[in-house]
């Protein structure tokens, strides 16, 4: 076990990660906006509708990354790997979805790489509306923080058997 399982609560921990996924999203939000600024890669959305986007999608990976650590544990990064492959092939980058079997059909409504695909194309191209987009992202990320808290709810974290040790004696 961990010895800060030891020191701190679950919700303690549980605040201090969603701190550092929301610190970390921030700053590689706005690392990426500096290099589409520098490469001067234009955008047919207002930069700070860009920032959030890339903000909102990579505090919704993080998210859902972090889920499956909570859910199995150490165990979980197997089903990370899984997803990752998953939201590879049905976020219709590669192939377009209409020629994906159905389960990778199905499974790119739940999956937050195709809403950031299609939001993507939205800042690079120009074309649809990007809410509808930040609307599954926020509702995935909610859905997942959600799962998270009441799987942390429901959890008990053990404490370390704390048994003194002697101390030694002096000569």
């Amino acid at each position: 076990m961990s010895p800060l399982k030891n020191q701190f609560s679950k919700w303690s921990l549980f605040r201090a990660h969603q701190i550092i996924n929301a610190t970390m999203s921030i700053f590689i939000a706005t690392i990426a906006v500096l290099l589409m600024f520098y490469y001067s890669v234009t955008s047919h959305i207002s930069l700070f509708y860009t920032w959030f986007f890339l903000f909102l999608a990579f505090l919704t990976f993080v998210s859902l990354t972090q889920l499956f650590i909570v859910l199995f544990g150490p165990g979980g990064m197997i089903f990370n790997i899984i997803l990752l492959s998953l939201q590879l092939v049905s976020a219709g980058v590669m192939v377009p979805r209409e020629m994906l079997p159905l389960f990778y059909e199905k499974m790119s409504a739940v999956l937050p790489a195709t809403y950031v695909a299609e939001g993507l194309f939205t800042i690079a191209f120009g074309g649809s509306n990007i809410f509808s987009d930040v609307l599954a992202l926020l509702i995935i990320l909610f859905s997942v923080l959600l799962l998270a808290v009441l799987r942390i709810s429901f959890s008990r974290i053990k404490k370390a058997d704390t048994v003194e040790k002697p101390k030694a004696a002096r000569s």
